[in-house]
């Protein structure tokens, strides 16, 4: 087990191919697979057409550190690329490379 303080996520954005950040992340943790409960959630805003391509972290801080022996992330994309893209109405894909567990 360690101690979990905060969760980043290493993602891109880039709207072109239909690539958007995830519009909500949740972290469940706990002692195994059986017993986890939500950590913590992040929500990304709306996609705009003038979102630039970009590489960043989405970071979740824990209200209190957590001692973690099992962790799952749960990335949902976009439902529907917003009504502005060529691919309007299509399911959006997320692209992410790295997590971070601190």
């Amino acid at each position: 087990a360690v101690n979990l303080h905060t969760v980043s996520l290493h993602v891109m954005r880039n709207t072109d191919p239909q690539i958007f950040l995830p519009s909500v992340v949740e972290i469940w943790g706990g002692a195994n697979e059986a017993h986890l409960k939500l950590l913590g959630k992040i929500n990304t805003a709306t996609a705009l057409k003038t979102d630039p391509y970009s590489i960043m972290n989405l970071e979740c801080k824990l209200k209190i550190a957590q001692s973690i022996s099992c962790i799952k992330l749960v990335a949902r994309p976009l439902k529907r690329v917003p009504e502005w893209h060529l691919a309007k109405g299509k399911p959006a894909l997320v692209f992410m490379d790295e997590v971070f567990l601190n």
